[in-house]
């Protein structure tokens, strides 16, 4: 998943949490690494760092973060996240949040 500069306002002054530094260091964003831990500390430690956006893969999140995996799930609200976009790709899919 690439987040292109042009599509997402003051992209270079946002944080993006992800497993790997791929996608924020691509779009120009600063890299916080995944949190280890359940859902809502992942969403009190996002706050705490003031992450704005959250990657979550297919490929990686069922095995090394499952406690993350419902974040895979479609049509499905999750509190404190807004959806912002979805690819799939070779059959996998990678989801990017927005945290509230």
């Amino acid at each position: 998943m690439q987040l292109r500069k042009k599509e997402y306002k003051d992209i270079e002054n946002k944080i993006v949490m992800s497993r790997k530094i791929g996608v924020p260091f691509y779009a120009g964003a600063k890299h916080e690494p995944l949190y280890y831990g359940e859902y809502p500390e992942l969403i009190i430690y996002a706050g705490s760092r003031r992450v704005d956006y959250l990657v979550i893969d297919q490929w990686t999140i069922p095995r090394t973060r499952p406690q993350f995996s419902f974040l895979l799930e479609d049509n499905t609200k999750h509190p404190d996240l807004q959806l912002v976009h979805t690819i799939k790709y070779e059959s996998r899919k990678i989801v990017l949040y927005k945290i509230e």
